[in-house]
């Protein structure tokens, strides 16, 4: 987490290592550093300071791009592997990306009437076109790989990006084909600073100092596999 003397706060996906000490610089320095950067752990703090200095102003609190998935869509494409949208879906083919796919657990109580079948990024180019909707975890900013995603997609498919990293505003990402952020603020620096440092996930974070929104790109006028209030 990147706090500002304001107060304004933003949060990235934490990679394994020593992450390199910032405390006192300018945090536009900090975010030029880590966008330019090819080390993780800079750009996690780059990314962290992007969101502090730039959250979007227009959100939609609550919007849950996982409970948004019409559940009869039949195929869907992910980056990083999001549990809710197996447990969301009544049926069908779910495709999902991850760094080292083999690495990868499956949840035990999988439906039935869903298919999940795991990939390395290499074969996004030809599997990511195939899916009605495409996610992609906002740790992508982070760790790298994002454009090779969005190149995969095609022009008429519903691509969503999910995650606290991906919480500055967005448009350079609709710019580049994403019609869904769902991102997440700061609400209480001390809490989330306590439960940061207990170890708790992204995930666990919601409700307890992170809260929660979704911001729609303007120009979308059509969602396939998505079902907004």
């Amino acid at each position: 987490m990147v706090v500002l003397e304001d107060d304004r706060a933003g949060v990235a996906m934490l990679p394994e290592g020593t992450i390199p000490e910032v405390a006192g610089e300018s945090a536009r320095a900090v975010a030029k550093r880590g966008i330019e950067s090819t080390d993780p752990r800079e750009r996690a703090l780059g990314v962290a300071a992007l969101n502090a200095l730039d959250a979007p102003a227009d959100v939609r609190p609550g919007l849950d791009p996982f409970r948004s998935l019409d559940p009869a869509t039949e195929r869907v494409a992910m980056v990083g592997l999001f549990a809710p949208v197996l447990y969301h879906l009544d049926a069908g083919h779910v495709d999902v990306f991850e760094r080292d796919p083999d690495a990868m657990d499956l949840p035990e109580d999988l439906p039935a009437d869903i298919e999940v079948a795991m990939h390395a990024p290499e074969s996004a180019s030809e599997i990511v076109p195939e899916s009605q909707v495409l996610f992609v975890t906002g740790s992508t900013l982070v760790y790298g790989g994002l454009e090779n995603y969005l190149d995969a997609a095609r022009p008429d498919q519903t691509v969503v990006i999910v995650g606290a990293s991906a919480s500055f505003t967005p448009a350079p990402l609709f710019e580049a084909g994403v019609d869904l952020v769902g991102g997440a603020s700061v609400a209480d620096i001390d809490r989330l600073h306590t439960e940061i440092e207990a170890g708790r996930s992204e995930a666990q974070l919601h409700d307890v100092g992170l809260h929660k929104w979704a911001v729609l790109d303007p120009q979308a006028t059509d969602l396939p596999g998505l079902q907004l209030e």
